[in-house]
């Protein structure tokens, strides 16, 4: 038995074909933008999944809704984003570790908060801007509510 049994040294020798970055090249403008539309369709799910568990977590969450109804629309507003901070205040204290995307939504979500809150501090009477933050704090709480429920319906979607 020869020491090289594949026997490639017999091989005849052949030029190798002109390398292939051209081609590659041309196909990445078409790979990024395969990969923006992919990003896109996964925030779009990821704001899906936290809008879903939201209603889902405030449909069992009557505690949160507001108590008399002779209060004004911005009294409504108030007191439903004072329930809200209470809530997240104790859901942030049972969730130790976020994943990172979803802490990542955590701290956007945190930030628009703050500017709404500087916002207010300039129109507190604005409606629309207590809608805002209200519409911010439930898709924080959603975010919460995903790490601290088994429910497999809020799984289901990740």
């Amino acid at each position: 038995m020869s020491k090289y049994p594949l026997k490639l040294s017999e091989l005849p020798m052949m030029q190798p074909p002109r390398d292939g970055w051209d081609v590659i090249e041309a196909s990445l403008p078409e790979r990024r933008q395969r990969l923006r539309i992919r990003s896109g369709l996964a925030a779009a799910a990821a704001l899906f999944v936290v809008a879903v568990s939201a209603t889902m977590f405030f449909s069992m969450r009557s505690d949160l809704l507001p108590a008399a109804p002779d209060q004004t629309a911005l009294e409504r507003l108030v007191t439903i984003s004072q329930r809200m901070e209470d809530q997240l205040a104790k859901l942030r204290q049972s969730v130790s570790t976020l994943p990172s995307s979803q802490a990542i939504l955590v701290a956007e979500l945190e930030d628009m908060v703050a500017v709404l809150d500087q916002q207010l501090g300039q129109s507190p009477d604005s409606e629309q801007l207590w809608y805002q933050r209200v519409t911010l704090l439930t898709d924080l709480l959603g975010v919460y509510a995903m790490q601290t429920h088994d429910n497999p319906a809020l799984m289901a979607s990740l």
